[in-house]
């Protein structure tokens, strides 16, 4: 069973849609990624894993990524596949 949450404000000028499929998750991240929102971003992730053992974040949504913002996706990114871009 999919579970979907209501669009989550990240910070200014991004939002996130969570939906949960067992230990699965996919994070659909919709506005900018910069660094207004930087730090909320890799803190919505850590949250994330703590309960998903996999997760994808879909950038399909996003319209502009700063260095910041490409240094945070970098980051939340680990070698061992647990989180996807």
């Amino acid at each position: 069973m999919v579970a979907a949450s209501s669009p989550l404000t990240v910070g200014p000028g991004l939002t996130a849609q969570l939906d949960v499929d067992g230990a699965r998750a996919v994070l659909r991240l919709q506005g900018e990624v910069d660094l207004a929102v930087a730090d909320a971003l890799e803190q919505l992730v850590a949250d994330v894993t703590s309960f998903a053992t996999k997760v994808d974040l879909d950038l399909g949504g996003v319209s502009f990524i700063d260095p910041r913002g490409a240094r945070v996706l970098v980051s939340v990114t680990p070698d061992d596949g647990a989180v996807v871009i």
